[in-house]
Order: structure tokens, then sequence, then C-alpha cells
């Protein structure tokens, strides 16, 4: 049986996006070079990415925004992670693909062809903070994502100027970790525009204790978010 057969999210996909996903696997599985995951074993790579990045499919505010034509937008994509399978997931939707390290873009750049993603998913190669400053990126995408980009509190604060009024963030992340990040998330969250509305498990996830939090664009972000590089990770703005 192959390994995405087991993720019922992989299975549920029409055949040429569950063919594009098959061969995102391999090439998540072959590139080294370009370091943009530690894990090597095809199936830990299928359950530990791909199939907890579908699993946010099933998100109430994930599966309200694919009905429109809207534009999403992965933070920190690293290796494309959750953007190009919830693009080959839903195809009404496009995405942006952001991360500001040179080789990790040169990778998604070449996954979104090997997916045949290249009409409706955009790689950008930048600080979020740059891209956050004004147009094309601030307050432009329904949906923002992130995975493993860093502090819960500092994910807020960077997503913050990205997020349309009235729209999404959603963080994939463990179940310890959001229950203690919460309060400092929420604080950022208050100072930044924001709100955070809850913590949902992930139940079509592979992974245990896998969860979502939901944070939704309630005010206006302050001019001065983005602040310069590196001040949300080391001063959050709800301290």
């Amino acid at each position: 049986m192959d390994v995405l057969d087991q993720l019922p999210a992989a299975d549920a996909l029409p055949p040429e996006a569950r063919d594009a996903l098959s061969a995102y696997l391999r090439l998540l599985t072959a590139r080294r070079l370009a370091n943009v995951t530690g894990l090597r074993d095809r199936d830990e790579v299928a359950h530990t990415l791909l199939g907890d990045a579908l699993a946010l499919a099933a998100v109430p505010e994930v599966e309200a925004a694919a009905a429109d034509a809207g534009c999403w937008l992965d933070l920190g994509s690293g290796a494309g992670i959750p953007g190009i399978p919830l693009a080959l997931a839903v195809p009404t939707v496009t995405m942006v693909l952001l991360d500001s390290v040179g080789k990790k873009c040169a990778f998604l750049r070449e996954a979104v062809k090997t997916t045949g993603l290249s009409d409706r998913v955009r790689v950008v190669c930048e600080r979020s903070e740059h891209y956050a400053a004004g147009p094309p990126g601030r307050e432009a995408h329904e949906l923002v994502f992130a995975r493993a980009v860093g502090p819960l509190a500092t994910v807020v604060e960077l997503a913050a100027p990205l997020v349309a009024p009235e729209g999404h963030l959603v963080v994939s992340t463990s179940e310890s970790r959001a229950r203690d990040q919460r309060g400092d998330a929420a604080a950022t969250a208050e100072a930044c525009g924001m709100a955070l509305q809850r913590i949902e498990g992930l139940s079509e996830s592979p992974l245990d204790h896998s969860v979502a939090v939901v944070v939704q664009r309630v005010g206006a972000v302050p001019d001065r978010v983005p602040r310069r590089p590196g001040l949300a990770r080391r001063r959050p703005l709800g301290r």
C-alpha cells in the first residue's frame, strides 16, 4: 500500500491532485541541498508534513474561505507546508509561499513547477516584515497559515498585517505548545487588531495532539506593525 493511501484526506483528492501530491512527496524526500526538512523517511514525511497539512482543510474557517476565489498565504513556507498540499486540495484559491531563505525559495519554485501549480501559486522570497509593509502583501490574504515559524506571539505579530480585514490566521502546532503559549499570543493579538478565537484539534491529522490555533482579524492593524525585522521575536508587543 502506498503511504498516501493511509491519509484519508490525500486519498479523497481528485486523481490529478493526488498524482501531483505524490510527485511533491518524491521531491521532498529526494532533495537535501535545500535543507527544507530534516525528515528523510517517506512515510514520516507523508504523515508529519502532508497529512497534517491536509487536515487543515477541515477547519471551519478554511472550509468557508475555500468557497471563495481568494488569496491565501503560507508564512515562512520552507518546504511548502502547508501551502502546497492545501493548494492541491482547494483548487479555487491562489496561494503565496513566503520565505526569506534563497535555497528554500529555489526549492519552492521547483515544487510549484513539479506539482503543476504555477498558474495559481506564487513564491515570494522576502522577509515577512518587508512584504507586509505595503502592497501587494499588506492586508491582502483571507487566510494566512504558519507552521514551525516561531512562538505563537511572534507568529501573530508577523501575520497580522498580512491578513485581510475579517480574515484569519491559522497556526499548526501541538496541543501542549498552544496551551503554554496561548496567553502571550492572545495579548499580542489584541495589540495587533486580532483576536485569538480558539484552539481546535485536527481530528483528521495522522499526528497525535496536533491542533490549529485560529486567530481572527477584528480591527485595524497599527501602522507601526510590522516592526523592524527581529523585534517580533525579541520584544513581543503583548508584553
